[in-house]
């Protein structure tokens, strides 16, 4: 997810909820009552794990200071007073300067330490597609925007052809799915980021758009197809760059056993989609819960290989998740890898306390980060 997207679902997730939150600290302050504060509390952890991916540091740090002074609150270890009030609703009022379009404009643009190359042009795309009308659409409106493409059936790539990046477009005709699953498949084990396009109802499509970097409904729109595309090949090109410069040793392996599903746990809709973008642009499957109560049932149905977790979240947070899955399963070391927002030596203690097996700070969330996290918690990966 690139990083204007990540700013206007930060948008999207905070700044509806700041009336909200702004009635329940005058809730608390009328009543004296710390629970009032609890969406305050979600709103600030939002913020904080939401920014730290966005590359947004004073958004971060606000949300860990306002979660942290709600915190105090609700754990009884300071009262409601006019004064803790008062440096929340600063927090929030903060939050909503912070968010104004005209602020983070330029923050939104990319920041690349070196330029990307331009002797590849715009770069490579292949448009796998078994039917007549909409494949060519795609590839048209693709060369016309300046890219190389490559046109190719469903039974033709199932190699993972030479490219920046793959749009896969989902035939109507049922039973060719485990083609598309195919193709998938092998664009993701090569390391290629794949735009999937379909109908959203069609059945069996969404578990494989969750795999997929992105997935386009169709008809497709020709503007967001190719602002898609080329931040999938601006992508591919600073991970490969990324790659070569860094040494052999610090590469993780590749991904042998594509089979291998993690469950990403987090209240924010944003991270969970980060993450799984991540986990699909290195070959792995990946299932969703947005609190630990609801990954406790999944976690029992669908006997995932490893766990990906927010440390702190509403309900059962991620420490009191991971030790109810030790608990649940005493024989069976599942890989645990928690993620926070917060990157110093007691918020990573803590977290490895709970019994999880790595600690990742949400500002390095990508596919080789988390790959070599998983790595270090256990998780086979060769």
């Amino acid at each position: 997810m690139d990083k204007r997207k990540l700013l206007a679902a930060l948008r999207e997730e905070t700044l509806p909820r700041l009336e909200g939150a702004r009635t329940a600290l005058k809730a608390a302050l009328s009543s004296g009552e710390a629970k009032e504060l609890s969406p305050v509390r979600e709103l600030c952890h939002r913020a904080a794990g939401t920014g730290a991916v966005a590359g947004l540091p004073s958004i971060s740090r606000l949300g860990a200071i306002g979660e942290a002074v709600a915190l105090l609150a609700l754990e009884g270890d300071a009262k409601v007073s006019p004064r803790l009030i008062s440096a929340l609703t600063a927090v929030l009022d903060s939050f909503e300067a912070e968010l104004k379009e005209e602020t983070t404009d330029q923050l939104a643009r990319p920041a690349v330490s070196a330029p990307l190359p331009t002797s590849e042009g715009k770069g490579r795309v292949v448009v796998v597609s078994d039917e007549l009308v909409s494949g060519k659409l795609l590839a048209r409106v693709l060369e016309d925007a300046g890219f190389e493409v490559m046109k190719l059936k469903l039974d033709e790539a199932v190699t993972a052809p030479a490219a920046d990046a793959v749009v896969l477009d989902v035939p109507a005709a049922e039973g060719k799915l485990p083609q598309v699953e195919a193709v998938l498949t092998a664009a993701l084990g090569a390391r290629l980021p794949v735009l999937l396009a379909g109908k959203p109802e069609q059945e069996g499509l969404k578990a494989l758009s969750a795999r997929a970097s992105q997935f386009m409904p169709k008809p497709v729109d020709p503007e967001l197809l190719v602002t898609a595309a080329r931040t999938l090949v601006a992508r591919r090109r600073m991970a490969a760059a990324a790659r070569s410069k860094a040494p052999t040793a610090q590469l993780p392996g590749p991904v042998k056993a594509l089979s291998l599903k993690v469950l990403i746990v987090d209240d924010s809709r944003v991270i969970r989609g980060v993450v799984r973008e991540a986990l699909a642009e290195v070959g792995l499957q990946s299932i969703e819960a947005e609190d630990g109560a609801q990954a406790v049932r999944i976690y029992d149905a669908e006997k995932p290989d490893a766990v990906i977790s927010d440390v702190q979240m509403p309900g059962l947070d991620g420490a009191q998740l991971t030790r109810l899955l030790r608990e649940r399963e005493p024989n069976r070391r599942i890989p645990i890898v928690v993620l926070s927002a917060l990157d110093d030596e007691v918020s990573r203690q803590a977290g490895l306390g709970a019994g999880a097996d790595a600690y990742l700070v949400k500002s390095v969330i990508d596919g080789p980060a988390l790959l070599a996290a998983l790595k270090r918690a256990g998780l086979p990966l060769g």
